[in-house]
């Protein structure tokens, strides 16, 4: 009957061993589904705020072009209506071109195709642009043209033409205008954003035709026609969406990705950003490999214990015992596995910060919409009469002023910080940076920043700092405390030990003899230990020095059995001393072994309950200088 009880108690506890591998089992396919779904809407919406952030670049890009080329356009429909000089055209192009620094150049050409208009134009006979597909494309159009890359034959770079037709007064075709944006500045704005070695920047038009690509592919023909084939993506244009995210694999280099794209204002321009599937799962595949190998050994550690538990289950409470100590082990190991939970840590969402655009007098000429925001104001307002210095704290204004004198002139960075009122009328600190444009004469014609809100961090370390304070002042009170206590036990405890060799002296008994050795002994080691609390004070202040002196090993032996001897007889137990061929003397610090051994024959005598401690040490390895022993 009683070996059916176990037997059924057996069984149980194996069932119980499954359920709870199960269990955990559940618990773990929960959790990686539930990371790994947070880490792919980390993914979205990382990707969806680079693609914001790239998309008002671009589109701020863009838009100043476009203004650009339909006021050269007018100024052309109204020069034609008079006598018209190609050399004051192109004057007037020079002059806009020097609002473009970031662009290659501004030319015109006339409507044979030969460029004729612009500043820079190569001597000899004149280019021409009519073989080129943009010129074919703008002279059927009034819209803005923006042209596949292209070698320019006059800097022999890649550029980015951005093309509108020119019409004469009449309303005759005249040729077309058109800026080079070079295809390395977008490009470096590209590689600016971190999207891991699997993820890409892609630009692309409304017929998905790739303008630029980050990795950027080499090109080797102009206006060369590559097209996106994903079919998400053709679904998505020809819904014709201004923006989405998506997951798509690549037809240009086969890479899975999470994708966000948006349009580039009301152009027909999309910047699409994807981030590798692969790398930003990464780290949820790594838990993927742990979680696996934890199920995998706790369902080995479980069925060691069932063998275990079958082979001792006559004695029960030993076994019971085990039982215990496993469930221990197995919450520590879900407490672990709970832990590394924490780990986790989910992306930034985008880049931010507010950009600023001025000209080489500080006089603000634009401001990005988080900058608006951020002041809830309308643009305007803040640049005109430079209303944005309102906003600065009337005592961070100087120090503006002082930073901007610093660089105006030299072309440094110019970098500040000062406290700047919120639209909810709270004052943040910001972090000012910005760098000069030059022209191509290299003088300073404009200044593009971004500021930076930073008030957490200035608060933390504030914060910190006074946290430090307050450490230190505690740590001095307490170094103060110890050596002032140490002292106060110090002096009595010095006269015991002199009384007692005073009276070890004169007439005593042996058996007197005997306890008035004991009672020194003891009386060193309290002094000792008073001396430990001492040497507190001279850890913390990096003077703790050990002491190096010649000592007989069985005299600290002896000394040691004195002081312990006494509480190991009153428990009823016995202590048995082996130090054969050990040296007779040592060289080191005696007090510190002292101590280490004493703590070990109390942690013996703490935990045996009855029987024999036995004491004693062995030679592990001896040079001429040296010995490694063991206790």
């Amino acid at each position: 009957m009683a070996k059916d009880t176990n037997h059924n108690s057996y069984r149980l506890m194996i069932a119980g061993l499954v359920v709870g591998w199960l269990g955990v089992c559940c618990l773990s396919t929960y959790w990686l589904n539930t990371s790994r779904q947070q880490a792919q809407e980390n993914a979205e919406a990382v990707a969806e705020n680079i693609a914001l952030s790239l998309e008002n670049f671009l589109h701020m890009h863009f838009e100043v072009t476009d203004r650009i080329l339909r006021q050269a356009a007018a100024d052309f429909r109204q020069e034609t209506g008079g006598a018209f000089s190609p050399s004051a055209f192109s004057k007037k192009l020079g002059q806009l071109q020097q609002l473009l620094p970031d662009n290659v150049g501004i030319r015109g050409s006339n409507e044979h195709g030969d460029v004729i208009y612009g500043v820079d134009l190569p001597e000899g006979n004149p280019l021409n642009n009519a073989d080129r597909k943009f010129f074919k494309e703008a002279k059927n159009s009034s819209a803005l043209v923006f042209a596949l890359p292209l070698k320019s034959r006059v800097t022999t770079s890649w550029v980015l033409p951005v093309v509108l037709s020119l019409q004469r007064s009449d309303g005759s075709f005249g040729g077309v205008v058109y800026v080079n944006t070079a295809i390395k500045t977008i490009a470096d704005a590209f590689e600016s954003v971190k999207v891991g070695k699997q993820g890409s920047i892609v630009l692309f038009d409304a017929d998905r035709r790739v303008y630029l690509r980050f990795p950027v592919p080499p090109k080797t023909h102009d206006e060369e026609v590559l097209y996106f084939g994903s079919p998400e993506l053709k679904s998505i244009v020809a819904a014709g969406k201004s923006e989405a995210v998506f997951q798509s694999t690549s037809t240009i280099d086969g890479v899975r990705r999470t994708a966000a794209l948006r349009q580039i204002g009301n152009y027909p321009l999309y910047v699409l950003i994807g981030l590798g599937k692969d790398e930003y799962l990464a780290e949820w595949h790594r838990d993927v490999r742990i979680h696996v190998s934890f199920l995998l050994l706790l369902l080995a550690s479980a069925a060691i214990f069932a063998v275990v538990l079958k082979r001792s289950w006559r004695k029960r409470e030993e076994s019971l015992q085990k039982i215990l100590l496993k469930e221990e082990e197995l919450e520590r190991s879900i407490a672990a596995l709970s832990s590394s939970e924490q780990r986790f840590r989910t992306l930034t969402e985008g880049l931010p910060l507010m950009s600023w655009v001025a000209d080489a007098h500080r006089n603000a000429q634009f401001f990005s919409r988080q900058a608006t925001e951020f002041a809830g104001c309308p643009m305007a307002s803040l640049i005109e009469n430079n209303g944005w210095i309102n906003y600065v704290h009337p005592d961070d204004r100087s120090r503006l002023l002082e930073a901007w004198h610093l660089v105006k002139d030299s072309g440094a960075i110019y970098q500040t910080q000062c406290r700047v009122k919120r639209h909810d009328g709270v004052w943040r600190v910001i972090e000012v940076r910005g760098l000069p444009q030059r022209s191509s004469e290299g003088e300073i014609v404009a200044w593009v920043g971004c500021n930076y809100d930073v008030t957490e961090r200035e608060e933390a370390l504030a914060e910190r700092a006074a946290a430090r304070e307050i450490a230190e002042s505690a740590t001095l009170a307490k170094s103060a405390f110890l050596a002032n206590m140490s002292h106060e036990i110090r002096t009595p405890m010095n006269g015991i030990l002199g009384l007692a060799h005073l009276m070890r002296r004169g007439s005593v008994t042996p058996l007197q003899a005997q306890q008035l050795d004991k009672i020194a002994a003891s009386g060193k080691h309290l002094l000792s230990v008073i001396n430990d609390i001492l040497d507190l004070s001279k850890i913390e202040a990096g003077k703790f020095v050990l002491v190096e002196e010649d000592f007989a090993l069985d005299d600290l032996v002896r000394e040691i059995s004195d002081i312990i001897g006494d509480s190991i007889r009153a428990k009823g137990l016995s202590l048995v001393v082996d130090m054969a061929d050990m040296p007779q003397f040592l060289h080191g610090d005696s007090t510190r072994l002292r101590q280490a051994l004493v703590n070990y024959l109390s942690n013996a005598l703490k935990f045996t309950a009855h029987g024999t401690i036995t004491f004693n040490g062995s030679v592990l390895e001896a040079s001429e200088k040296d010995y490694l022993i063991r206790y």
